[in-house]
């Protein structure tokens, strides 16, 4: 395969046929096929949590790990209990100072989201 970068419109070809493979592909799985690959990706993730709390730690320690880890998802639960997410986008004519969000955050962080 040639470099793409020789010609100037290879890499956007290159790009479109992997973006078209990928769209045929995922138009092509079952449902079984989708709820497994969701299972997969769930898995990945939980995993991958745990081992950024083990480097977090600084341990070696499995058990430590997953403790931080369930920490973790219950200050998520805790905060979308208590609707501590924005559900909607600000608008544009919202600021910071003439209309406060919808729910409860922090102003520092609000400041920085009507920017958005």
């Amino acid at each position: 395969m040639a470099n793409p970068h020789d010609h100037p419109t290879a890499l956007k070809d290159l790009q479109d046929s992997i973006y078209r493979e990928r769209v045929l592909h995922a138009r092509s799985l079952t449902t079984e096929q989708r709820i497994s690959d969701v299972f997969e990706m769930a898995e990945v993730s939980i995993h991958m949590a745990h081992a950024g709390a083990m480097h977090q730690l600084g341990t070696s320690d499995e058990n430590e790990g997953w403790q931080l880890v369930k920490t973790w998802n219950d200050r998520r639960g805790r905060a979308h209990d208590y609707r501590f997410y924005i559900t909607e986008r600000p608008s544009m004519e919202r600021t910071f100072f003439n209309s406060p969000p919808k729910c409860l955050i922090e102003p520092r962080l609000w400041k920085f989201l009507a920017w958005l």
